[in-house]
Order: C-alpha cells, then sequence, then structure tokens
C-alpha cells in the first residue's frame, strides 16, 4: 500500500492557497491520500531559523508580484488582503475537526483558504468559518468557541514542531511523499506530479554505487 502525501500549510501563506487547490488532484492521479496538516507559519520560520518574507524587502517585493503571475497563470481568482492576518481560529478549527475526521479536515482547510484567497474573506469571524465548514461538508457548530480549545491549541503547537524537527519544514507550502520533501507551490504540484510518476529513482535504473 503506497503511503499519503503529507501536505502542510498555513491560511496566512498566499502560495499555500495555490498548492491548496492542486494537491488532491495530485493524489488522486498516483493513487495516493493527502494528508493536509494546518502549522503555525510564523512559528516555523522562528524554529527554522528562516526569515519570513516580512523581514526580506526585496524578497518581499517579489512575492507580491509573483503570487499576482501564479493567479494568472492558473486562471484563479485572487484577493490580496491589505489587513494583518488573523486565522488562528481557523488554524485551531482545522485541529479540532482533525480530531475525528482527518479527510473532513482537509476539505475544510481548503475550502477556508479559497474564501480567503479567493473571496477576500477574512478567517476572523465565526460565519465565515461556519461557511468554510458547510462548504466542506462539515457540522458548522464545531465553529463555536474554538478559540478556547486547549487540545486544538496543544495540536496545532505538536503539528508545527513536528512539521520542522521530523520533516524539516521552513516554509510553506510544503509536502513530503516517500520521505522525499518539496516546498514551495510549483514543487508540490508539478515537481511532486513527476516525482510520484517518471522522476523518483527506482531500483532497477539507478546507478550502481562502483559504476564510473
Amino acid at each position: 500500500m503506497t503511503s499519503p502525501i503529507l501536505f502542510f500549510l498555513d491560511f496566512v501563506s498566499t502560495y499555500s492557497y495555490f498548492a491548496a487547490l492542486q494537491i488532491d488532484e495530485v493524489g488522486r492521479r498516483h493513487g495516493r491520500q493527502v494528508h493536509w496538516q494546518v502549522v503555525s507559519l510564523p512559528h516555523v520560520f522562528r524554529l527554522a531559523g528562516t526569515l519570513s518574507p516580512l523581514e526580506q524587502p526585496h524578497k518581499l517585493a517579489h512575492n507580491r508580484r509573483d503570487v499576482e503571475r501564479v493567479a494568472r497563470q492558473l486562471g484563479v481568482a485572487f484577493h490580496r488582503i491589505a489587513t494583518p492576518p488573523d486565522v488562528q481560529a481557523a488554524r485551531l478549527l482545522f485541529h479540532r475537526i482533525r480530531r475525528t475526521d482527518l479527510a473532513g479536515a482537509g476539505r475544510f482547510a481548503r475550502e477556508a483558504i479559497a474564501l480567503r484567497f479567493g473571496q477576500g474573506l477574512e478567517l476572523d469571524t465565526p460565519d465565515v468559518l461556519e461557511r468554510a465548514c458547510q462548504a466542506a461538508g462539515i457540522d458548522a457548530a464545531l465553529a463555536q468557541g474554538v478559540g478556547g480549545d486547549a487540545q486544538a491549541k496543544a495540536d496545532l503547537v505538536a503539528a508545527t514542531g513536528s512539521a520542522v524537527q521530523q520533516h524539516g519544514m521552513f516554509g510553506a507550502p510544503f509536502a513530503v511523499a516517500d520521505g522525499e520533501p518539496f516546498w514551495g507551490h510549483d514543487r508540490v504540484t508539478s515537481q511532486l506530479d513527476w516525482w510520484l510518476g517518471a522522476g523518483a529513482p527506482r531500483s532497477d535504473t539507478a546507478p550502481r554505487k562502483d559504476s564510473a
């Protein structure tokens, strides 16, 4: 039985939005389940010892232009959000759902990030979170009181730590398939698709260690 694709994202990440629209199709093409995992990207940067694009003016300026290009290339709706994001409730709701429904949590994450970047809706109000739940086929009542869910907070902390320490995550989106890591929306989609097909080394074609 083939192992699942591990897909890590955060709702603050524009590039995670682009990957989230495509990753399940990549999994279907190769008969792989996709296990979605939401982390706190600022804490990933801290744990991995890397800088946020917000701390790199040239990279930030590039990214602001690049995301517009990517959206046009993919032909998807994209709304730039000017206000500082508050996505903690969405992160916690993902982990609340994931405790009992792994697939449902993935559907929720996809719908939530699409509402944020595809429709320009912030994820800091219960009505938007309920809308994401409904679109994902999840009981919208789960969004109520999620900010006080201590277990969801612990799960988010654990997921973020594991993403960095166990899987080597340093930015989002990030995916792992058969132990092979992929970072960036194009690697998580097109390169991962290639890798799972013809790209991965095969035992019968890999060069011998003693070959010239």
